[in-house]
């Protein structure tokens, strides 16, 4: 009778571990999903944002000019992914490391320190420096924190943790 009872627990205990487990990798695995996303969008506005300044400054040292019909589309592109980029770091603070909102503020206080540069060309430079470094740094940024997430469950502490849950429900069972 005693076997009977220790092989039902067993298995319970077996079947609520395998459980827990598999819903906290669940879990884990779309929150990091939910993050490769931001990151990757951020990523590909930033790089819109780049295509405006690095198209001008191109055409400059090339000695030609940019036509109207592209200055538009550029000017549209451009706003439309500054757009973006102030969208992801108000949602980004949800999502994204603390590392990469500060880098995210330090691309906007320099790109609007780039809006208030008089000279045109020397605008653009610095607007392309600022996104590129901006660029640089968010890639190392983002591999670090996703690689620290990835699968982001910490077994050890969940065992820890989960066997601390276990003792204190057999003292609560042999109490009774």
């Amino acid at each position: 009778m005693g076997s009977i009872i220790s092989t039902i627990l067993i298995a319970t205990f077996s079947s609520f571990l395998t459980f827990q487990l598999s819903t906290a990798k669940f879990r884990s695995e779309k929150w990091w999903e939910l993050k490769v996303a931001s990151y990757q969008k951020i990523l590909e506005a930033l790089h819109e944002s780049k295509l405006f300044s690095s198209y001008y400054l191109d055409a400059h040292q090339e000695g030609g000019q940019v036509s109207e019909e592209q200055a538009k589309e550029l000017s549209a592109k451009g706003k439309k992914a500054h757009d973006e980029i102030v969208k992801m770091i108000d949602v980004g603070t949800f999502l994204l490391s603390d590392k990469a909102m500060e880098r995210l503020y330090q691309y906007m206080n320099e790109s609007s320190e780039a809006e208030d540069v008089a000279e045109f060309f020397t605008h653009l430079d610095k607007d392309y420096q600022a996104t590129k470094s901006c660029i640089d740094d968010l890639i190392l940024i983002a591999k670090d924190d996703l690689d620290k997430t990835h699968g982001g469950i910490d077994f050890k502490s969940y065992y820890l943790n989960f066997t601390k849950k276990i003792q204190s429900l057999i003292q609560k069972i042999k109490g009774n």
